[in-house]
């Protein structure tokens, strides 16, 4: 009886070292699988650069004579409605740099009231567009909308162009 015992004890044994064995298989199996699908959902979920391949036969001539006054990155969800999408975009206001009251108006300190309130304007119209309004034709009909609600704004002149040195839409 005592060789039974012992057939059956190294059974048992060899049961649940194939059962430990199947065990970690499945576990390597399981993390691998949810590395795979964190790994590649991530990717799929970062911001995405907008391509402008026309950039440079389409960019505006800098005059000599501008300045520009640029504001902190902005953030910003647009209008699309399928699902959340968001904006982060720098805009640089470009001006004339002989129209030092203007230049006043932008830098001084006192405008810290002033900046909230360009700030707004510009985000009002990033917000009312669609991630399949950021094509070349599209930018440059945000540019002239930007120009048209910041302007009356200014009381010392105007702004002449915008300009986006960062523009990433994530969809």
């Amino acid at each position: 009886m005592s060789e039974k015992n012992k057939k059956g004890t190294n059974d048992n044994k060899e049961k649940s070292k194939l059962t430990i064995i199947l065990l970690a298989i499945i576990v390597v199996l399981v993390v691998a699988f949810a590395a795979y699908f964190l790994f590649f959902s991530k990717k799929a979920n970062q911001p995405q650069p907008v391509s402008n391949n026309n950039a440079v036969s389409n960019a505006q001539q800098v005059n000599a004579d501008e300045k520009t006054y640029t504001f902190d990155e902005i953030l910003t969800n647009l209008a699309d409605t399928d699902s959340a999408k968001y904006v982060k975009v720098t805009v640089a206001l470009g001006y004339n740099a002989k129209n030092s009251k203007l230049q006043s108006e932008l830098e001084d300190k006192k405008s810290d009231i002033k900046t909230p309130i360009l700030r707004d304007a510009i985000v009002d119209v990033l917000r009312s567009k669609k991630a399949a309004d950021f094509n070349q034709e599209g930018i440059d009909k945000m540019k002239e909308q930007m120009l048209k609600s910041i302007n009356p704004h200014l009381k010392n002149g105007t702004i002449d162009n915008v300009y986006f040195s960062d523009l990433v839409i994530q969809q």
